[in-house]
């Protein structure tokens, strides 16, 4: 049975054909137990080869959660699409089936990450206490998170936000929260002077109440990249205003911040 779903999934994710003989041989090897679940499978790499058929044999039970939760499949499909990326692309580089540390990967196999507009958002306990909003850790909250690549274009932000408390009361009604949160660099509005007045970081912040910031150079390393530190920046060469501003501020010792907001989605 557990060999026949993985099976069904390998097929239907229509890998390159150059990796048929090594699928066919590690399914010959050591299977997924049926007790396996998302919030229990290894997904370190710790498996080793068995890490991509814990992948494929956890893709019957979300499509079955998919279905069961009436939750559109093109929002199925393109997680489908980046496991089969994630794979096909290991083994064509290395010859393996190695697929690495792939925990990212838990939250949507368990049905608790969705993709909605411009933001990802978990379904989560509350990482941390949260006392001036009555909020405990471990109270059921939405956690944004905001992939790089794209403009925050402030329309595009609120209508995604609203987007997903559609989704989620439509398709998890017994999902009862009252914040959406965020944990971010972008939330530190103390970086005005270098982003600029009524920029889109800015409007982005303002959909906030914030309510914890913690000294962090984040900043510096999803606007520089490649996880630079504050170190290496006398060899960077800065592109544009911003980074010049804020390659000058870091190296004369400015303190940056991520802050924690929440959105009350009862208000």
């Amino acid at each position: 049975m557990i060999k026949n779903i993985i099976q069904k999934w390998y097929s239907a994710l229509g890998f390159d054909r150059r990796l048929d003989s090594a699928f066919l041989a590690l399914l010959e090897g050591e299977l997924p137990t049926a007790e396996l679940t998302a919030h229990n499978a290894d997904l370190s790499g710790g498996e080793g080869e068995k890490t991509a058929l814990i992948l494929l044999y956890l893709l019957e039970r979300m499509q079955d959660e998919y279905t069961a939760r009436g939750i559109d499949s093109s929002v199925f499909d393109r997680l489908v699409s980046q496991i089969r990326t994630r794979i096909e692309g290991t083994y064509l580089e290395k010859g393996n089936f190695l697929v690495g540390d792939v925990s990212w990967f838990r939250l949507y196999l368990s049905c608790e990450r969705f993709r909605i507009g411009r933001f990802y958002f978990d379904l989560i306990p509350s990482p941390a206490d949260v006392p001036c909003k009555g909020l405990k850790k471990g109270d059921s909250i939405v956690a944004l998170h905001v992939p790089a690549g794209e403009p925050l274009e402030y329309g595009y932000c609120v209508r995604s936000i609203e987007e997903a408390k559609s989704f989620i009361a439509r398709h998890f009604p017994e999902y009862k929260y009252r914040y959406i949160s965020c944990y971010s660099w972008l939330l530190d509005n103390s970086i005005a002077d270098l982003v600029g007045t009524g920029s889109n970081i800015l409007r982005f912040a303002s959909l906030f109440e914030i309510v914890a910031r913690h000294e962090s150079d984040n900043i510096i390393r999803f606007v520089f990249q490649n996880g630079a530190t504050r170190e290496q920046l006398p060899d960077i060469t800065p592109v544009g205003r911003f980074q010049t501003q804020l390659r000058e501020e870091a190296m004369a010792g400015r303190i940056f911040y991520d802050c924690r907001g929440l959105i009350d989605i009862t208000k």
